[in-house]
């Protein structure tokens, strides 16, 4: 799915008939955000092995249990519109973000069973494509909402911290994921803007937060 979703996004920017416009975003990530769980279940791997440290190896299989937490994002996209209708666009994207999220590990990690806690902080490099609608709502400020498929890679540093570890790991994680996003418009100012991402991992993801185009 990687190769084709990427070679899509490279010919729709190439082929479309309107000049590629940046949009800035500040989100948060309501609960945890996409890649935490994955990160952190790979960065307890890198440190314990498959087995978690148990005899045996009888908790490799184990997800790790994380609690609380919140995350921050900032990006930059590039995107490109193609036209279908007044109303209606086929939409190609690249971005660059970076995030920081925390997390708590009630149980521990592996053989490690005293509460910890975890910071990440990422860089993802990432596009997607997507049809979106807009429409113009009684008030006269614009409304969108579009789906979307997209893919991203992310390099993420993780620090775990309990009484018995002080675990730095660098991780690095690809993921494609299905999105729907809204976007409002008002008179003045920045979008108000909703993303929701399903990922492959199975992991879900909801961004609330500000997007400004140029």
């Amino acid at each position: 799915m990687r190769i084709p979703l990427l070679a899509l996004v490279a010919v729709l920017a190439a082929c479309t008939v309107e000049p590629a416009r940046l949009q800035g975003s500040a989100q948060l990530a309501v609960g945890q955000i996409g890649y935490a769980a994955p990160v952190l279940d790979k960065a307890r791997r890198d440190f314990l092995g498959p087995g978690g440290g148990f005899p045996g190896g009888t908790g490799g299989d184990v997800p790790v249990t994380s609690g609380g937490g919140g995350a921050a994002l900032v990006g930059l996209m590039a995107v490109r519109s193609h036209p279908l209708t007044p109303d209606l666009t086929l939409q190609s994207g690249t971005y660059a973000e970076l995030g920081a999220t925390t997390a708590r590990l009630p149980q521990g990690l592996g053989v490690f069973t005293d509460a910890a806690r975890v910071r990440m902080w990422a860089a993802g490099l990432g596009g997607d494509v997507r049809v979106q609608r807009t429409v113009v709502t009684a008030a006269g400020r614009q409304l969108s909402y579009g789906l979307g498929l997209g893919l991203t890679r992310t390099m993420a540093l993780v620090d775990i911290q309990s009484a018995l570890i002080d675990r730095q790991s660098r991780v690095w994680l690809t993921q494609t994921y299905a999105t729907m996003t809204l976007r409002y418009q008002p008179r003045r100012g920045p979008d108000l803007a909703a993303d929701l991402r399903l990922f492959n991992t199975g992991d879900t993801e909801l961004r609330l937060g500000l997007a400004q185009r140029w």
